[in-house]
This record gives C-alpha cells, structure tokens and sequence, in this order.
C-alpha cells in the first residue's frame, strides 16, 4: 500500500502535470491566435491588391478604347489633309476642285518665271525612275520630300500596291499624282 505521503507527493505531481499542460495549451493557442491574425491581415492585403490591379485593367482598357477613337479621328483628319493637298494642287495646275471659285481673282497664283521654266523643263525633261530607292512606296517618297523639302527633285515611283505610275513636281516635290 502506498503510503500517505508517497500519495500526496503523486498528486501534487499530477496536478503540476496538470498544470504544465494547460500553460502549454495556453501557449499554444496564443501563438495559433497570432498566426490567424497572421493569415487574416495577408489575406486582406492581397484582397486589397487584387482590387487595385482590377481597377487598374479597367482604366487600361478605358485607354485602349480611348486610343482606338483617336486614332481613328488622326486617320480621319489625314484623310481630310490628303484630300486639301490634292484640291490645292489641281487649283494649282489649274484643274479646278475645291479652290476653283477663286480662278481669276486675286487669290489666284501668279506663275513666276522660275515657275515657268520649270514648267517647261519638266515637260521636256525625261524624269528620273526613283522606284527602287523608295521601294516602290509613294507614301514612302512622300514622307522623304515632306522631310527633306530642299530636296527639290522630280521623280517617278511604281506604286507596288496601285500597280501603276506617280511622279511629283518641283512645285510640291511631296505630293504625287497618278500619271
């Protein structure tokens, strides 16, 4: 039989076991409570994130429609550009179009000599085939001579998308007609 001593020092035992047991339990669920508290702030964060970078897709997007409809109205505008060079140059040559009303008034260009002489030449001149330095692009051309308007030469393009001639003149060295 055990003695009454010997049972006492095994209960105190037992209740320190007890005891050490229920501060590990306590520690243990101290230390989970801050990982959920961890987890919960990580998983708002990430929330908050996601709603930034979703927000931020949609103002993308707003943009791409937003460059769409300008680039359309540039494409429009130069349309519209093209079109008042080509009706200036007709006026010019003294082909009427848009500026016709004004044939005969003051407004109407004076042909300088120089003008003359170079109307003349390119009449007798034999012009230039330039199709292999512009790659058979008049837009290409175009673009040189509005770039480069010292550059004052006339010249003849094969257009490899039209399938047909355009030269310039010295008069506007950018812009070219089908001939």
């Amino acid at each position: 039989r055990i003695s009454t001593t010997s049972h006492h020092r095994m209960e105190l035992s037992l209740e320190d076991a007890k005891r050490n047991i229920r501060d590990a339990a306590r520690r243990a669920e101290q230390i989970l409570d801050a990982r959920l508290a961890d987890v919960v702030q990580a998983t708002r964060k990430m929330i908050a994130r996601e709603e930034e970078l979703e927000a931020e897709r949609k103002r993308l997007a707003e943009d791409d429609a937003s460059l769409e409809q300008a680039m359309a109205a540039f494409e429009k505008q130069q349309a519209e550009v093209e079109q008042l060079r080509k009706d200036v140059e007709r006026y010019k040559s003294g082909g009427g179009g848009l500026f016709s009303c004004c044939a005969g008034s003051p407004l109407a260009p004076q042909a300088t000599l120089e003008e003359a002489v170079i109307s003349a030449q390119e009449e007798t001149v034999i012009v230039p085939d330039a199709t292999a330095e512009f790659g058979g692009s008049v837009s290409q051309a175009q673009e040189y001579f509005f770039d480069n308007p010292s550059d004052k030469r006339v010249v003849k393009i094969f257009s490899n998308s039209k399938q047909a001639w355009f030269q310039n003149s010295h008069a506007d060295p950018a812009f070219f007609e089908q001939i």
